[in-house]
């Protein structure tokens, strides 16, 4: 698919259309989501149910579909590639030539978009929380909370959360997730950074095997705002 074509796919919604809009994020989404099915089928067959496992399955299964019309591939994540200790996001989404996302020019090589994955469920109570906020203050392990804190995300405006969901339904995780939002806008002890309305997600669409939804985020340091695509997967 040429960026050219990007043009005939719907802009993502709330956004003014601009002269370099933000289709290939969109079809990245939409790539993702067209081929959830196989993966579901693929990881219950295997009985994959860890997050690493996951998230190596995921990108076979994406990577392995992928053919010349699509100008990105996936691969696993690194913020820095200069630092060996770098930390790891789970899937970067690299350009195969020029990609523009609005305003700004991603050259080949270079990825546009990352995904960070995190279990919905089937975690240590501990960890109940950690697909917006870690347990242990040292060493951040939220996913929400490490693209706040510039640790993931970084020289991106756009990015994705993948959430595997192996209790509750769409509607319960979603109003849980919000409500330890709403719990830390009150009562968040981290100076570092800070919450609001904008950090809770919002639904753009659902299925009985997927949902989407969308975020927007302060981050520290005083890098831009990043905007967050969630996509959840149904493993119950």
């Amino acid at each position: 698919m040429s960026i050219s074509e990007f043009q005939d796919i719907p802009l993502d919604s709330g956004r003014a259309k601009t002269e370099q809009p933000n289709q290939p994020v969109l079809v990245v989404l939409d790539y993702v989501e067209k081929w959830i099915p196989s993966f579901i089928k693929e990881s219950k067959a295997e009985q994959i149910e860890n997050e690493k496992g996951l998230t190596h399955r995921l990108i076979c299964v994406l990577q392995s579909e992928l053919n010349d019309t699509y100008p990105f591939c996936f691969t696993d994540g690194m913020e820095d590639e200069t630092k060996s200790f770098s930390p790891a996001i789970d899937i970067d989404v690299v350009a195969k030539e020029n990609i523009y996302v609005r305003t700004k020019v991603y050259q080949k090589r270079n990825r546009f978009f990352a995904f960070e994955a995190k279990l919905l469920g089937n975690t240590a109570p501990y960890r109940e929380k950690e697909y917006v906020i870690g347990h242990d203050k040292k060493t951040p392990r939220g996913g929400i909370e490490r693209f706040k804190k510039s640790i993931h995300g970084i020289g991106l405006d756009n990015c994705g959360m993948i959430g595997y969901m192996f209790n509750k339904s769409f509607d319960q995780w979603h109003q849980l997730i919000n409500t330890w939002i709403d719990d830390l806008i009150k009562y968040n002890t981290d100076s570092s950074i800070s919450w609001s309305e904008s950090d809770k997600l919002s639904l753009q669409s659902t299925d009985h095997q997927k949902v989407r939804l969308i975020s927007n985020h302060s981050r520290s340091e005083d890098r831009n705002p990043i905007r967050l695509y969630h996509i959840w997967i149904n493993f119950t």
